[in-house]
């Protein structure tokens, strides 16, 4: 399950990049760069700054795919709810907990791809005067991205819980 969510991860990044290759040759020589909390430009930019957001995106994805492969190559980094507990379970269970993990990491990252994503989309379309400004659907993905960390942290810290005890039958 981790990797397919990996993988889908990829491919919507992909699909940012994609996107702004398509759209780019429609954008005026200036575009929104930042916006302000209710939504309004507040900075406008040249439309080479487009390319920012994919590969800022890029960064983080590949960033966070590349530490969880190190914690997860090195249990003991890991900070996690549960850490004693985890650690004394035996491998093969420490990996069922890791692999969970995994998937959530994955998920996260899926998750800031489509929030990102829908940025650049939202940057086009302002750019280009479709819209005056960015929705306020946007607070969507940081709440999202938010109630999914506690989420996390709670599933994990069952999990380990549940490892522990059935180790202990």
């Amino acid at each position: 399950m981790p990797r397919l969510l990996w993988v889908l991860t990829g491919l919507l990044l992909i699909g940012v990049w994609v996107f702004s290759a398509i759209v780019y040759p429609q954008l005026p020589e200036r575009i929104p760069a930042h916006f302000g909390g209710y939504g309004q430009v507040t900075r406008m930019d040249s439309r080479e700054s487009f390319w920012f957001l994919p590969a800022l995106v890029t960064f983080l994805v590949a960033a966070g795919f590349g530490l969880s492969r190190l914690v997860f190559a090195h249990p003991k980094l890991l900070n996690l709810p549960q850490k004693e507990k985890f650690l004394e379970l035996p491998p093969p269970k420490q990996r069922r907990v890791l692999a969970r993990l995994d998937a959530w990491i994955a998920l996260l990252y899926g998750l800031l791809v489509l929030a990102f994503g829908y940025l650049q989309w939202t940057s086009y379309r302002v750019a280009t005067g479709q819209q005056a400004g960015l929705p306020v659907e946007v607070w969507i993905f940081p709440l999202a991205v938010l109630a999914l960390i506690g989420w996390m942290v709670w599933d994990i810290g069952r999990t380990v819980r549940q490892e522990t005890s059935s180790s202990q039958r």
